[in-house]
């Protein structure tokens, strides 16, 4: 009897008996070879369906794992291996060994290719896995990004002596040659060791995102480190290096678009491959190459996609360029997803992102950054006040955080190289520490867009405002008063004299501010200054004209004289969507050229012209982004659609108005991106004057011909039109621009790479009251101006230093229709220009 019920009891404890004998295992897997730790490897308790998957720093973590077990690794382009559990407390280093020469594994189906059928899974569930189709969430994020160097940084010298071929490289040598301390000892030595065997720079920062859908998202940096910088002024993101999450149709990497492998019909231009099938105890996770199918040309990624059962979600990616030849700049990321609250989240993402030398296909320079994503909530209520045209902003008290602030906010503590990186920094005498401190300040300078002289500015605005053909060049500047004044409000004046016209320019503003987050601000403005005539400026925003035609404004050579003075209330009525109303009184007498306007209402003729105008515009716009660091609110991701609409009312006999008219134009920029055949931008754009206006308030034509047989591309624009040939009171333009980019063919000579462009222009107009303008030629492009050319980008390219490439293209063009000119030869216009890519 005592025996069965020892039996009994012992049969009872045998679960806690078995619990007791296992333990905790945790640790890294490394290459046998480079020693680098390994994300994403497979490791499973043998002979069970238990097991995990490094994280994107190679370690791991297993508990409850039985003694006496072995460890299956597995990881693809490795040799599997096993390792013997033994019990331990401190972390375990896996070695696995790449498995040279050996076939790949495949898994193969006698029917549909298995990886097709789970990425077609996978993109069912897009919407219920990507984590910005969600309606809301929240999180913290830790980066750390170290810029290093290759062994080619600093053997660069030595093999190449050319003049010009030097580095900034240079400057290292010299800093570690000439670097002493107060003993006078050379701390040369010291410093060139410590930067080799570390890094050249370390950054740090902790932030805040918060999203709404759709594609309502903010995120504010609240500490920020840099290694040399006392108080660091700006900082790095997980953005900078890479997207956050891999869902997106198309991945922007160094200014270049690449096609997703999750994008809908990507099988079609893919090659995936089912690697690897790891069983867990709930779910399965799938490993699927990808990789460009042979014959296709386009902009594609290659690596790594592990696609969880649970949900088909992304669980990990590699991804890395398709094509790197000739690439300056290449890059490889990683991201990992974790469950939170029964939704797939990203939990850390990783980027290297290195500058190679051409020379000798080796690496100068990388960024190895890493950022982890937590105290992750989905579903938090957030309101339309919590979002603004700012998506990315600075906490006042972002770069002077506390050492035991930065301990709570760092996922793990430093290792010895950053450690060591950031000693190195205060080992440098003090004369190198405040040249670093100017880099920080020129980078201030940089991003006002200005001379900072404490509580005023000087804008470069004001110092470059006169480089046309009219002025030839002006001399003069400006000041404005800034936050440091008062954040309410801010006055201003600029004054300049034209070298060619021999005329002086001056102005002053006074500007409220009445609220940050909608731009809120009301503006008074006077001025004394030119104007081109015809162009529709839409309207001013601080005085800057939403326009990208910043080149041709070196073409401008038909100038209106004003004295003006506006107000001006502008706001944003939503996060894409800016008003403005304005009220003017300004007189306009022609500058230089012959003209009078005669009014065949009142029988006057004018030269002199006194308006009083009354406006309202609005400017909508898509996928536009801001970073405000200080007092500066940078662009830092121009607008995939832009809509401009405004309508202006002349208000005859108020403040001595002269006209009456109602003016309209609106203009719509729009890009469309395919996935094999290059990007489409198109500009159409339209306006209408109702009732009798002078020369300089019509419609001219957008053109770029100056009379020269070869000049400037500027896009959207005549290139075979006059600058002031065509004027109209109704218009109508279209201007579309398809770039193929690489996609039509690829050569192997990295210094020839074309980027084919077919352009097409169409222009309309009407003109009412004609003869009402006299002693100025013009023609009125009633039966339709036509225009279509070629531009080719990068028919020659030059390394620049292992930086950027700089390319020189040409285009040409032939204007024909009815307005061709008698002589063929001038219907043709040639063009050239430049471009810079990576």
């Amino acid at each position: 009897m005592k025996r069965k019920l020892f039996f009994f009891v012992f049969l009872l404890l045998l679960p806690f008996l078995s619990f007791t004998q296992s333990f905790n295992i945790s640790g890294t897997v490394h290459d046998q070879v480079t020693r680098a730790p390994l994300a994403f490897v497979s490791i499973i308790i043998k002979g069970t369906h238990t097991g995990t998957l490094t994280d994107i720093d190679g370690q791991f973590k297993l508990d409850r794992v039985p003694e006496n077990t072995t460890l299956v690794i597995s990881y693809i382009g490795y040799i599997t291996s096993e390792y013997s559990v033994t019990k331990t407390e401190t972390p375990v280093s896996i070695f696995i060994q790449p498995a040279t020469g050996e076939l790949e594994t495949v898994v193969i189906s006698s029917t549909e290719n298995p990886a097709h059928r789970i990425i077609k899974l996978m993109q069912r569930n897009k919407k219920n896995n990507d984590p910005e189709q969600q309606p809301s969430f929240k999180y913290n994020a830790y980066t750390i990004a170290a810029l290093a160097s290759g062994n080619r940084f600093w053997n660069m010298n030595r093999s190449n002596k050319s003049k010009d071929q030097k580095l900034p490289v240079e400057n290292m040598d010299k800093l570690v040659e000439k670097a002493k301390d107060t003993s006078g000892n050379k701390l040369g030595n010291i410093l060139a060791k410590r930067f080799r065997e570390n890094y050249l720079m370390l950054t740090e920062s902790y932030t805040e995102r918060i999203f709404k859908f759709p594609g309502q998202t903010k995120e504010t940096v609240l500490a920020t480190k840099f290694s040399g910088l006392k108080n660091a002024t700006f900082g790095v993101t997980t953005s900078n290096f890479q997207p956050f999450g891999f869902y997106k149709d198309y991945l922007t990497m160094n200014v270049k678009k690449y096609v997703s492998p999750v994008i809908d019909g990507s099988i079609n231009m893919y090659k995936f491959r089912l690697k690897e099938t790891i069983p867990h105890e709930k779910d399965t996770t799938y490993i699927i190459s990808f990789e460009p199918r042979a014959g296709k040309n386009f902009e594609g990624l290659k690596g790594l996609i592990y696609i969880n059962s649970d949900g088909y979600a992304i669980e990990n990616v590699m991804a890395s360029p398709a094509d790197e030849r000739g690439m300056i700049f290449t890059f490889k990321i990683q991201q990992k997803y974790e469950r939170v609250t029964g939704k797939w989240f990203p939990a850390q993402l990783n980027s290297i992102l290195s500058q190679v030398d051409l020379q000798t296909d080796s690496v100068m320079l990388y960024w190895d950054s890493r950022s982890y994503i937590t105290n992750v909530e989905i579903g938090t209520a957030l309101s339309r006040s919590d979002f603004s045209d700012v998506q990315l902003e600075y906490h006042p008290k972002a770069g002077r955080r506390s050492d035991s602030s930065w301990t709570i906010m760092r996922t793990d503590s430093l290792n010895e190289k950053s450690k060591i990186t950031y000693e190195t920094y205060e080992l440098l005498p003090a004369k190198y520490k405040n040249m670093i401190e100017k880099v920080n300040k020129a980078f201030q300078i940089l991003s006002i867009e200005g001379i900072p002289l404490g509580m005023v500015d000087i804008p470069f605005k004001y110092i470059l405002s006169g480089i046309n053909k009219y002025e030839s060049f002006r001399i003069g500047a400006g000041i404005q008063t800034n936050s440091l004044f008062s954040k309410w409000f801010s006055a201003g004046g600029f004054a300049g004299y034209g070298l060619r016209d021999g005329a002086w320019k001056y102005g002053a503003n006074l500007q409220f501010n009445i609220q940050q987050r909608t731009n809120t601000s009301l503006r008074l403005d006077y001025s004394r200054d030119i104007t081109e005539i015809g162009q529709v400026d839409y309207f001013l925003r601080n005085g800057a004209v939403f326009s990208n035609q910043s080149l041709r404004n070196f073409l401008r050579a038909r100038m209106d004289s004003i004295e003006q003075f506006r107000i001006n209330f502008s706001t944003k009525l939503k996060t894409g969507i800016q008003s403005d109303i304005w009220l003017l009184n300004e007189t306009r007498n022609p500058a230089g050229y012959a003209y009078e306007y005669n009014n065949t209402v009142s029988s006057k003729t004018f030269r002199r012209i006194k308006n009083t105008e009354l406006g309202i515009g609005f400017r909508l716009t898509r996928g536009e982004s801001f970073t405000r660091m200080g007092r500066s609110k940078i662009k830092t991701k121009p607008a995939t659609t832009q809509l401009l609409f405004q309508i202006t009312k002349g208000l005859k006999g108020v403040m001595n108005g002269d006209l009456d008219y109602t003016k309209v134009a609106v203009q719509l920029n729009h890009s469309i991106l395919f996935k094999k055949w290059g990007q489409t931008n198109f500009q159409l754009e339209a306006g209408q004057v109702w009732g009798e206006v002078p020369y300089g308030y019509l419609f001219n034509a957008r053109a770029t011909h100056s009379g020269k047989r070869v000049t400037l591309y500027v896009p959207n624009n005549l290139q075979t039109v006059g600058l002031y040939e065509f004027v109209a009171s109704k218009t109508a333009s279209l201007f579309i621009e398809h770039n193929f980019g690489n996609l039509l063919f690829k050569p192997k000579n990295i210094s020839f790479r074309p980027e084919i462009s077919i352009v097409q222009a169409i222009s309309y107009g009407d003109l009412d009251q004609a003869a009402a303008h006299q002693y100025v030629d013009f023609k009125v492009p009633a039966k339709g101006l036509f225009e279509s050319g070629l531009m080719i980008k990068n028919l020659y390219r030059r390394n620049l230093y292992s930086f950027a490439y700089v390319g020189i293209g040409g285009g040409i063009f032939y204007r024909y229709g009815n307005y061709a000119l008698p002589n063929a030869a001038d219907n043709w216009a040639f063009k050239w220009g430049v471009s810079i890519s990576f």
